[in-house]
Order: C-alpha cells, then structure tokens, then sequence
C-alpha cells in the first residue's frame, strides 16, 4: 500500500471507509493537511490575492481588485501561482494597462492565456470589448471559465485561433514544465520535452475585419517571440487606427524567430509610435534594447498621447 500520508485527501477517506485506517488514525492525518492551510493568511496578508477560496469546482483566488481567477498550483508560471508566490503578478504593468485601456471601445489581447489580462482590461474599460487569443484549446477552457467568474461573457470574446503574419494551419509547442504560459510556434523549451499541437492562426486584419467594425483601440500581445509576425498581419488596422500597443518581447523569444526586439522598435516609430520601456515602478523613453535592458514589457503610443498615458 502506497504511503497514506501522501495520499490524496479523498483516498484517506476512502482508506478509512475500508477499514484500512482507525478513526484516530484518519483524523490525525487529515488534520496534518488542514494545518496547512494556515500557512497561507500571513502569505497572503501584504499581496495582490486576498483569498483562495477552496470550492468543489477547483481553487478560486480573488484580488484585493475584486477580480477573480481558478487557479491550479501545478502551473508554476501561471499569473495566480506568481501572484500567490511572489505577492504580486506585474503589478506596475497591470496598472500602465489599466490606464490605456480606461478609454477604450475595442480591445485585443493576443495571447490571452488564463485571461489575467483580458479581465482586467475589460473591468478598466467604461464599456466595450475585448477580444481574446488563445490557440491551445485547454488554455482557451480555462480562460473562458474565467471570463465566466467575472461576469464577463458578454465583454470578451475568445477566439480559439493565433495571430500570425499569415493565416493558415500552424504547430505551438507547449513545454512540460514551464506550461501553457510557455506556449510558443517555436521550441522555446527544448530540455522540457515539450508537446506539439496543431492550431488555426489567423492575422489581425483578417480577423478584425470579420469580427467587429469599431477602431481597435489597443493591442495587448504577449506571444513568446511571434510578436514581430502579430504585427505585420495587422499592419493594415494598425496603419488605420494607430492603437496603444503594449508587448512582451524579450530577446532569446524573439531570437528564435530571426529578428532582434529592436525591429519591433523601428518597425513602429516607422508609423509614429514612441516606445516606453515598463519597469517594476515607472515607464522610461527607450530608443533600443541594449544586451543590459531588464525590463521585458514595452509601450507603444503616439506621441500625441504621451501626456495623457504617461504623466496621467
């Protein structure tokens, strides 16, 4: 027989239902799991997550915001687990978002993922919607039910597909231990033996021009090094409605698909934009990224909005 002190709770229970533990026995191990519950007010007590609330459906952590997440602790580098472990998820980023999405009527998110980000812009905006991206269809599950937990189906909409520069059919690969947050159409993980998954992608014009005639507002787009491709397959609608642009890039991602952060950079001044580097506490002006730039979120606005955006 398996150790029982490891044991799943329901399987301690059930070893008692079978005679296996005395009731002395079963008490005093479930108990050495309740006590550890204890563990988590003080951690909890100066972070971002005010609570777990443990339900029959899963775990649920809910922010000092109100907002609302499933969360599944195997995920190491999922946004709750990091908000739960750290105290805090991109807390100064959240709020840069927050801030460009108040006044907004059209939102994307490209790689939605769990839906971290996707909530809160359409918690931030007075109105309108957001439209998510999520290829892997177990992450795009978990995103709905959060969209879901928040009471906001009719604000987001989850499209099932990834951005690219050209529609089509593609492969993501999904690493074992990083997870879904990892997820990428280029091996990002190799050590990880990762999965590969067949995906739809679609680009941002085409997608837009069938899903919503408003002007797009902001794009959020955090795809592990595709984001270079995001753009071009929505250089039509960025052309048109010139949107703040808010993107992860980091230079190993980015390395995989053939081109340095830096592209991204002249690829947008090109259309007026100016970049702001987005720190743990403050945005600065970043004309490059340089081989000692820490930060791995960047802002992109026309110059017209620095004002508002920046200093507001």
């Amino acid at each position: 027989m398996k150790d029982l002190e490891t044991e799943a709770l329901c399987n301690l229970r059930q070893a008692y239902e079978r005679s296996d533990l005395d009731r002395q026995e079963f008490w005093q191990l479930m108990r050495d799991h309740h006590l550890q519950l204890r563990a988590y007010p003080p951690l909890l007590a100066q972070g971002e997550v005010e609570s777990i609330q443990i339900s029959a459906t899963g775990l649920i952590a809910q922010l000092k915001s109100g907002l609302k997440f499933f969360w599944n602790p195997e995920n190491l580098r999922e946004p709750v687990s990091e908000a739960v472990n750290h105290g805090a998820y991109e807390l100064f980023a959240g709020r840069v978002l927050d801030r460009c999405a108040k006044g907004a009527s059209l939102a994307v998110d490209a790689g939605a993922n769990v839906g971290w980000y996707a909530v809160r812009m359409a918690t931030a905006m007075a109105s309108g919607r957001v439209i998510a991206y999520e290829p892997v269809r177990k992450t795009a599950t978990m995103l709905k039910a959060n969209i879901a937990l928040n009471g906001l189906s009719d604000r987001i909409t989850v499209m099932s597909q990834g951005l690219a520069a050209h529609p089509g059919r593609g492969e993501i690969f999904l690493p074992r231990d990083t997870g879904h947050v990892g997820a990428s159409l280029r091996e990002l993980h190799p050590k990880e033996l990762s999965r590969k998954l067949a995906i739809h992608l679609t680009t941002l014009d085409e997608s837009l021009a069938a899903n919503s005639a408003a002007p797009l507002d902001l794009l959020k787009c955090d795809v592990e090094g595709a984001e270079l491709m995001v753009l071009k397959g929505g250089m039509g609608i960025i052309e048109r409605d010139r949107p703040v642009l808010f993107l992860e890039l980091l230079r190993k991602w980015s390395a995989a698909f053939g081109y340095h952060p830096n592209k991204v950079i002249a690829w947008t001044e090109a259309l007026g934009y100016d970049c702001w580097a987005v720190g743990e506490n403050q945005l600065r002006r970043c004309k490059k990224i340089a081989d000692d730039t820490v930060e791995t979120n960047f802002l992109f606005i026309q110059p017209k909005r620095d004002a508002e955006l920046i200093e507001g």
